[in-house]
């Protein structure tokens, strides 16, 4: 109990809150009912404490570990790297690089599905962490297929960055993600409040520019009209140079 009270303290503090209000409401009778509910609260007099997130490890050689489980019959066998690449704040390029980057990914998903015929699953996943790139391919195999989980994910990506995609690779997935595109934005317009404001506190909290659904139609839209095999190949780069 007293490592719980003191986490809690630590953490839940006025200073680290942030309280999002929404809507058509009376500013007057709603700031009466955020004093009358949180004035209670009391700011501790030392400083907010600071996180501690360590620091990247920089490697010259892919790193193996295993980690064995009694008992199971399935293997998960992954590829991932994260880097750091000094990311500046919320700005277009950033938003198309990292659009490129996400596209490309999902290609090799495409493929991964077509080549194991019958899963759905996602394969490979690109995505931002605190600031930092994480990239990942990863299968599931039985207990004795390790050898061939590892060569089927090597080939994958080897395949990838020498080849690269096909013109009717890319003219499929932006058929599929302009579909995609226009399904989330008809849903947001007829979303319930608390979705949106869900988004809104997401792109406040990661340090983002929030952008109404209209703006992320149209920028989604012009990505991806603009996406060329080129792109493909500089994401793949980025993502699986190492």
């Amino acid at each position: 109990r007293e490592e719980l009270v003191a986490f809690y303290r630590k953490w839940y503090r006025p200073d680290l809150m942030t309280l999002y209000v929404v809507g058509d409401i009376d500013v007057q009778s709603m700031e009466a009912l955020i004093a009358e509910q949180f004035s209670g609260l009391i700011k501790p007099d030392e400083k907010a404490p600071k996180r501690a997130l360590g620091k990247l490890l920089k490697r010259k050689i892919p790193e193996m570990k295993v980690l064995t489980v009694e008992g199971v019959d399935r293997l998960q066998i992954e590829a991932s790297r994260m880097w750091a690449e000094g990311r500046s704040a919320d700005s277009e390029k950033l938003r198309l690089l990292d659009f490129q980057r996400e596209f490309t990914t999902e290609m090799i998903n495409q493929r991964c599905r077509r080549s194991i015929d019958g899963i759905r699953e996602d394969f490979a996943a690109y995505e931002v962490y605190l600031g930092y790139p994480l990239a990942q391919l990863k299968i599931s195999v039985d207990e004795g297929a390790l050898a061939n989980g590892v060569v089927w994910i090597d080939r994958i990506l080897r395949q990838a960055v020498t080849h690269g995609f096909s013109e009717e690779e890319i003219d499929v997935q932006k058929a599929d993600w302009r579909s995609n595109n226009d399904k989330h934005a008809d849903r947001v317009r007829s979303a319930e409040p608390q979705g949106l404001i869900g988004e809104l506190v997401g792109t406040v909290r990661s340090g983002k520019v929030y952008q109404s659904p209209e703006q992320v139609q149209e920028r989604f839209s012009r990505f991806i009209e603009s996406f060329e095999e080129r792109d493909a190949k500089k994401a793949l780069k980025d993502v699986w140079r190492r």
